[in-house]
C-alpha cells in the first residue's frame, strides 16, 4: 500500500523478525502489513504484543493478528464485522445491510463496509452477479468464537432474508426461473436458512423457499437433496395453499426421478387443495403435469383427461404457450392409446404453436413426434 516502501538491510531484519512471530502465516501477514504506510515496521511488532501477548510462547499468532486489527476497528465497524459472521458464503451489499445494520444509512453502511476490506478483515469478488463480500474462513472463525453466542437477533433475520429471496415469485403460476446466478451465489446461506426454518417454526416460509428453488435444485442435478427438503416440510403443519405449493414441487421432482406414483400423489392432493381454494388456474395447470405422469404411467385414458380439461380451459383463456403444452399431452396419450390420427393432429398443432412463439427446440421435437404419429398411422 506504501510505493515508497523498500526493503533494505536494516528493514530486512525488522521484517523477518515481525514474519518470525507471525509464524510466517500469511493472512497474518497481510493484516500486519496494512500498517506499514502509517508504522515503522518495529513499532508494528511492538503493537502486535502489547495487544495480545504475541511474545508469550502459547500464543497463536493467527488469532493475536486477528483479534489486533478487530481491536483497531472503530467501536461500529467491529460490531458490523462481528454480525457478518452469519454469512456461510459469499453476500451482496444488500444483504448485508438488510441483516447486519439497517438502521445505517445506505451511504454510511457502505462507506464501512469498505473501510472492512481496507482493514483486509472482509473480501471482495466480482462476479456476474455483481461485487460479492466474504469474510476468509480464519476471520470467520475468530468472528463466531468472540461473538454473542446467545443472540438470536442476526441468525433469525439472516433466515427470513434468504428464505424471502428464495421465494421470490411464489405466485408466479408457471414457476419460470430465467436467472439462477443469485441463488447460485447464495446456496450456503440458503441451506442455513432451511434448516434455521425447520428448527424454529418458520415452516411456511421454508415451504415457499422450496417451492420456488425446485427448478434451481433440478438444473444442478441436485434432486434428492430437493426431495429430502421437501419431505421435512411437508411433515409440518402447514397454511393450505403453501402445502398446494410445496406438493407441487414434491410431484416436479418425483416425475424427473421416475417415481411416477409419488408424483401422481402428490400432484392430485396439490389439485385438490386449489381447487378447495377456488384457484382454479392453479388446478389447470399442475393438472398438465399429472397427465405427463399418467402418460409416463401408462395411464393414457386418465392422462387424455386431464390434458383434454387443460386445454379446454387454457383455450379459454386464450393462452397459446400453454394451450402448445396442453395440445402436446393430448397428442402423446393419445398416441398411447394407439389413436396415432388424433396424436399426429394435435402434436402438428401443437408444433406450430411452439414455432410461432420461437421455440424452435420444442417445436421440432414435437412435430418429430407428430410425424412418427402420422407414420405408425400410415399417413406417409
Amino acid at each position: 500500500n506504501d510505493p515508497a516502501f523498500s526493503v533494505d538491510d536494516e528493514s530486512a531484519e525488522a521484517i523477518l523478525s515481525l514474519v518470525q512471530r507471525l509464524d510466517g502465516l500469511p493472512l497474518a501477514i497481510e493484516l500486519a502489513a496494512r500498517w506499514i504506510s502509517a508504522l515503522e515496521i518495529d513499532e508494528i511488532t511492538t503493537m502486535l504484543e502489547e495487544s495480545r501477548g504475541l511474545s508469550r510462547e502459547d500464543e497463536h499468532p493467527l488469532g493475536s493478528a486477528i483479534d489486533w486489527s478487530l481491536d483497531l476497528l472503530a467501536t461500529d465497524d467491529r460490531e458490523l464485522l462481528l454480525a457478518t459472521a452469519v454469512f456461510h458464503g459469499s453476500y451482496s451489499l444488500d444483504a448485508a445491510h438488510a441483516i447486519c445494520d439497517s438502521e445505517r444509512s445506505r451511504a454510511r453502511f457502505s462507506a464501512a463496509m469498505a473501510r472492512l476490506v481496507d482493514a483486509s478483515l472482509v473480501t471482495v469478488d466480482r462476479g456476474r452477479g455483481g461485487l460479492r463480500y466474504r469474510s476468509l474462513a480464519p476471520i470467520r472463525e475468530r468472528l463466531i468464537d468472540i461473538g454473542d453466542p446467545t443472540s438470536d437477533r442476526d441468525p433469525r433475520a439472516h433466515a427470513s432474508f434468504f428464505l424471502e429471496l428464495a421465494a421470490e415469485g411464489i405466485d408466479d403460476l408457471y414457476g419460470a426461473i430465467t436467472d439462477l446466478t443469485e441463488l447460485a451465489s447464495s446456496i450456503a446461506d440458503i441451506r442455513a436458512a432451511l434448516t434455521y426454518g425447520l428448527t424454529h417454526g418458520l415452516h411456511d416460509d421454508v415451504a415457499k423457499a422450496l417451492s420456488r428453488l425446485t427448478h434451481y435444485f433440478h438444473t444442478h442435478y441436485l434432486h434428492w437433496e430437493s426431495q429430502s427438503w421437501l419431505d421435512r416440510v411437508l411433515a409440518c403443519d402447514l397454511d393450505p395453499i403453501v402445502r398446494g405449493y410445496a406438493l407441487r414441487a414434491k410431484g416436479s421432482g418425483s416425475q424427473i426421478l421416475g417415481m411416477q406414483s409419488i408424483a401422481a400423489a402428490a400432484f392430485e392432493d396439490a389439485i385438490a387443495i386449489f381447487e378447495r381454494h377456488d384457484m382454479e388456474d392453479w388446478a389447470m395447470r399442475i393438472l398438465l403435469s399429472l397427465s405427463g405422469v399418467y402418460s409416463n404411467s401408462g395411464r393414457w385414458d386418465e392422462g387424455l383427461d386431464a390434458a383434454q380439461r387443460n386445454l379446454e380451459h387454457v383455450t379459454r383463456a386464450g393462452d397459446r404457450s400453454a394451450e402448445a403444452m396442453a395440445r402436446y399431452y393430448v397428442g402423446e396419450n393419445a398416441f398411447g392409446r394407439g389413436e396415432m390420427a388424433v396424436g399426429q393432429r394435435d402434436m402438428a398443432a401443437a408444433a406450430r404453436v411452439f414455432d410461432e412463439r420461437g421455440e424452435f427446440s420444442r417445436a421440432a421435437y414435437t412435430a418429430s413426434q407428430a410425424s412418427k404419429a402420422a407414420s405408425l398411422a400410415g399417413d406417409s
